[in-house]
């Protein structure tokens, strides 16, 4: 029986936590003491083992393959849907819960189930959405028993073009919320000249792609390096562009009630907004993290990026948080970097901050936050996430069940 066990801290005193109201005033106050030299709060109970039993497969079969397996999603019902991201074979895939293969939804193309370039997706409140950055539309589905492809949502500029503070972005992210209705980010086109400036701003939008809100709120996103002189490739100048995964970026997750809830990576505070964009409150905890090295930079250059590793200014510390979701019984999962670079921690808290477990789970450091190598799902008693099978070493979505209390 292939049983994997997390060593899970039961935190019941918990230090440096303050939830603030949106007058500003201290409504909640935990205690809690935290290591010196350590990621992570202190033991103050017996650790308690979580028993998580290796359930269900889903990937390859007979009768698909998959080319350059992508993201995931499960809906209410335990089906899994696999995109694959391949030159010629781009596709959605969906599994039964028991792991059987059950059809293809969407393909390569052009047509009206068919994508170039699949980003965002996610299954929510009936819904299963995803964006096709290629082709400028939101693919969406009305997961009922047959799985029924609903239409095609036309992503274009003109819906945007009476918002003078939208001139010139591009929409970068969807996420599903109540009421036939989506948040949307939008962002200037990476380029040198709008590294300064740009932000992403949230806006809700309709099902029409109608503007239902006015901007709900923005933030920096992630830092791009560029080299600093342009490189000849095929008789054309261009200037290079990286991404290290230690400079902070923004994290978002939205509860079945709409409350956005975000987080800048370098700390673990975690503040929480209602439907349109008002303030409700914030919690705090100190974490600790490593420095940043210039070895570290350079682990994530090749060849051709590898002067841009050399000379980036650095970060002084790798950021607090890595991740961040909301499982289906309204709980926070946050992750954080750990001392060891192929495990991340995890915490798992209550809305209001309270930390219910912290444990440490494989995921690569030297991936980025939004890689389905590193996905957790946690619906329904079970937590899915993707691994790579050790012995056709293909990917594959692993269902594994919760054997204790969680």
């Amino acid at each position: 029986m292939n049983i994997k066990v997390i060593f899970i801290y039961l935190i019941l005193i918990l230090s440096g936590c303050e939830f603030k109201d949106t007058n500003g005033t201290k409504s909640h106050t935990l205690v809690d003491k935290m290591q010196e030299n350590s990621i992570g709060p202190s033991i103050e109970n017996e650790i308690q083992d979580l028993k998580l039993k290796r359930d269900k497969s889903f990937g390859e079969t007979e009768d698909v393959f998959f080319s350059a397996m992508g993201d995931f999603t499960v809906d209410d019902s335990g089906r899994v849907y696999i995109l694959d991201q391949g030159w010629g074979t781009r596709s959605l895939h969906v599994f039964n819960r028991d792991g059987s293969y059950l059809k293809k939804i969407a393909g390569e193309g052009r047509g009206p189930a068919e994508f170039l370039k699949a980003t965002n997706l996610e299954y929510k409140n009936g819904k299963l959405i995803f964006f096709d950055s290629e082709q400028s539309r939101i693919f969406l589905y009305e997961n009922d028993t047959y799985l029924k492809y609903s239409r095609n949502i036309m992503v274009n500029p003109t819906n945007w073009q009476h918002i003078e503070e939208l001139a010139g972005h591009n929409p970068i992210s969807f996420n599903i919320l109540s009421n036939n209705s989506f948040l949307a980010g939008f962002v200037l086109p990476t380029t040198p000249a709008n590294a300064e400036k740009s932000s992403i701003k949230f806006y809700k939008i309709d099902n029409e792609f109608e503007f239902i809100s006015d901007k709900i709120f923005e933030f920096k996103p992630q830092k791009h390096v560029w080299s600093s002189q342009e490189r000849g490739l095929e008789n054309v100048g261009v200037r290079l562009l990286k991404r290290f995964p230690f400079f902070e970026q923004s994290l978002i997750a939205i509860s079945d009630d709409d409350h956005i809830f975000h987080a800048r990576t370098n700390e673990f505070k975690i503040e929480e907004y209602d439907e349109n964009g008002n303030f409700v409150g914030s919690f705090t905890y100190p974490l600790k993290t490593r420095l940043v090295t210039r070895e570290d930079a350079l682990k994530h250059t090749n060849k051709t990026t590898r002067d841009i590793g050399m000379k980036v200014n650095l970060p002084e510390k790798w950021p607090s948080l890595y991740q961040m979701f909301i499982d289906d019984i309204d709980r926070l999962w946050v992750s954080s970097y750990s001392e060891v670079e192929d495990y991340l921690n995890w915490f798992v808290l209550e809305r209001n901050g309270k930390i219910l477990y912290h444990f440490k789970w494989p995921g690569a450091m030297t991936s980025y936050p939004n890689s389905p190598s590193n996905k957790i799902i946690v619906k329904d008693g079970y937590l899915y996430t993707m691994e790579t099978n050790k012995q056709s070493g293909s990917e594959e979505v692993i269902r594994y069940k919760f054997l204790s209390s969680h």
